[in-house]
């Protein structure tokens, strides 16, 4: 590395020259450095960029990739729902088999119901929660949330609900 004294500066070739050739070289440098700025704006400002969600031209920063908010948010939730949507399909199975059996047990603490009528009021049997053992009968009961059913042979299902302090012990 070479050292320059303030008086001099060094030319293509490395040789220093005196201060009268510095302020030409410091004159080049702003021109040099002026041209790139130049080209490099021309080149970003021609390669026009486009919004991720709506295709619309986007100015501003260089790292923006919305045109607005709008197209911000809708890109994003979007995005989720693509995602979500399997979660949400087994969610909304879950909810409608809970309510469908609900419908049937009423106010009673059980009931019985027909394979077909649980099936004809949309009733998913490949949807549920969990399973549980009853601890007298050991009757293993297919649960959605706080509603039960379990088989209990010719097509006919026993429905059960759940209390806070569990399931009654007769079933």
């Amino acid at each position: 590395m070479i050292k320059f004294c303030r008086n001099s500066y060094p030319d293509k070739d490395g040789v220093v020259k005196n201060q009268k050739d510095q302020y030409t070289f410091v004159y080049e440098c702003i021109c040099e450095f002026n041209r790139v700025y130049t080209e490099n704006k021309n080149r970003m400002s021609s390669n026009k960029r486009q919004c991720i969600f709506c295709g619309k031209s986007v100015s501003g920063r260089s790292d923006k990739k919305y045109c607005n908010d709008q197209c911000r948010t809708n890109f994003s939730n979007d995005l989720k729902m693509k995602e979500n949507l399997d979660i949400r399909t087994i969610s909304l199975a879950l909810k409608k088999n809970r309510n469908i059996l609900r419908k049937f047990i009423g106010v009673k603490d059980a009931n019985l119901v027909t394979e077909d009528l649980l099936r004809n009021s949309g009733f998913r049997f490949d949807y549920h929660t969990h399973y549980f053992t009853s601890e007298l009968q050991k009757n293993v009961f297919t649960f959605c949330y706080d509603y039960g059913y379990r088989n209990i042979g010719n097509k006919k299902y026993k429905i059960i609900r759940t209390w806070r302090n569990g399931i009654n012990s007769e079933y």
